[in-house]
């Protein structure tokens, strides 16, 4: 259970509400006010009157509350015995000093507190400063921690962000163009042999970015982890993509990246799955002869789906074409019902939301809706805005990318990593070729549409051998190659 204390404002202090922490963990909140003791408002019975009161108004359908209803007594002293006894105490201020009222508050002195806000591991400066802060008392202090699913030492974190950022400023000065750097990036973090935990070890160790950044146990969870970390270090926005399929009870994880790159022309969304193309149990370097789920556009990467999975972003073009239905019956209607609208929208599409942060910075529909309930502004005209913006960002995921692109990545790429390490990186023309047939890479064509059919690349040998030839000699060997397969 967690105590989580929020500012409170005039008539808001001393009122309670009971909610899930992280889905599963219980917390009950209590607004406070920086004049007053927190062992004032826990010695007030009323407090947990209010408490007892948001606990049944939570759980009346979820759970059996037939204890609280024959023994009103007896559960709110139980109530009180956990909130007392508590482990963490989250500091969810706004404008409360969290390192004055630490040392004011008595009750603190023996509890594990979490501070506000989310930090990932780019976040490096600030988790600097917290320890600082906090020095005295860093052991005893939390974080939210992005790619961690437990609340997560300062000290923990700090190290995971320092790991991150060294690895993402090598990289960096390598002087590589941004998809070059996701290349290089990508085959760093695939070089890791798929391993499940042990059976007397939490999940996390294989999963938790911190666990996975210097373990040997990582799964899906931990690539995708570690390829968001070091790529949102770089200032490549990249997010988990985390999938589940409640009905095969199975998941998966992989990545979104926005590509956004002047050398090759490219900007757009795309998946990648380290996972997939991951080295095997065998430990030999064949894995890096295929980019197989390397920035695919959406439809590409869904078809090595084996379950029915609902998606934290969801770009597809049935999905798409289904919002653009129901926007266009919405601006046919001569008049529009914000709140019926804004349900609507949040329950189907929030999904959208997602993906289209990826692209702005921020979600257009949690930006629009809240516009469309709090302001007086044509609801036509902000949903035009929220459809716009949409539409903008379920395109960017639909731009494939051709192999002649990929070929000359790959290139620039394998010469780097050659230098490094030559044994590991071969960077002779047999090596491209493997890859460009392992990958199974299709060539662009300008001429098609995204929702068009496949491209039919084996016709075209004269464009690739031409690819080819600008990485040195070869070519004509390619060519029978295509011919013969």
């Amino acid at each position: 259970m967690v105590l989580v204390l929020r500012d409170g404002y005039d008539k808001s202090i001393g009122k309670t509400s009971v909610t899930l922490v992280k889905n599963t963990e219980l917390a009950f909140t209590l607004y406070v006010s920086e004049r007053n003791k927190l062992e004032d408002y826990l010695k007030n019975p009323r407090i947990f009157s209010n408490l007892v009161k948001s606990y049944k108004d939570f759980f009346s359908i979820t759970r059996d509350i037939s204890e609280l209803k024959t023994d009103r007594k007896s559960f709110e002293k139980k109530l009180i015995k956990e909130v007392i006894n508590c482990e963490y105490v989250w500091l969810n201020f706004e404008n409360i000093d969290v390192r004055e009222y630490i040392d004011n508050t008595r009750f603190l002195s023996n509890k594990k507190i979490i501070l506000p806000g989310l930090y990932n591991a780019s976040d490096y400066s600030k988790m600097k400063e917290l320890l600082c802060t906090y020095y005295d008392i860093k052991d005893n202090i939390y974080l939210f921690f992005e790619g961690n699913k437990n609340y997560t030492k300062l000290k923990s974190a700090f190290e995971t962000s320092l790991s991150v950022k060294k690895e993402a400023d090598r990289i960096k000065s390598l002087g590589l163009s941004p998809l070059e750097n996701i290349m290089y990036t990508y085959d760093y973090v695939r070089s890791r042999v798929y391993t499940f935990e042990n059976s007397n070890e939490e999940k996390t160790v294989s999963r938790d970015l911190s666990s996975v950044i210097k373990g040997d146990k990582i799964v899906c969870l931990g690539y995708s982890n570690i390829f968001a970390a070091i790529l949102n270090c770089m200032g490549i926005k990249a997010e988990v993509d985390d999938m589940v399929d409640s009905n095969a009870k199975a998941g998966h994880a992989r990545n979104r990246v926005l590509v956004e790159d002047e050398k090759y022309g490219i900007n757009g969304v795309y998946s990648f799955d380290a996972t997939q193309d991951s080295k095997g149990k065998d430990g030999s370097n064949a894995y890096l002869k295929s980019y197989r789920h390397f920035c695919l556009v959406d439809k590409d990467m869904r078809k090595f789906d084996r379950f029915n999975y609902k998606y934290s972003y969801d770009p597809s073009i049935e999905f798409y074409i289904e919002f653009k239905n129901y926007f266009d019956f919405l601006f046919k209607q001569k008049k529009i019902n914000r709140k019926e609208v804004f349900e609507e929208i949040l329950k189907k599409y929030g999904s959208y939301n997602n993906l289209s942060s990826i692209v702005y910075g921020k979600g257009a529909v949690g930006t629009y809706l809240k516009d469309l309930k709090d302001t007086k502004e044509n609801p036509k005209k902000i949903l035009g805005k929220m459809f716009a913006d949409v539409s903008k960002a379920f395109i960017m995921c639909h731009r494939p990318i051709g192999a002649e692109v990929f070929i000359e990545v790959l290139k620039n790429v394998r010469e780097v990593q050659n230098l490094e390490d030559p044994l590991t990186y071969p960077c002779d023309i047999e090596h491209y070729v493997d890859a460009y047939f392992y990958s199974k890479w299709k060539l662009s064509s300008e001429a098609k549409d995204f929702i068009e059919d496949e491209y039919d690349v084996y016709s075209e040998e004269e464009i690739l051998a031409r690819a080819f030839s600008l990485i040195g000699k070869g070519s004509k060997t390619l060519v029978k190659r295509i011919k013969k397969d």
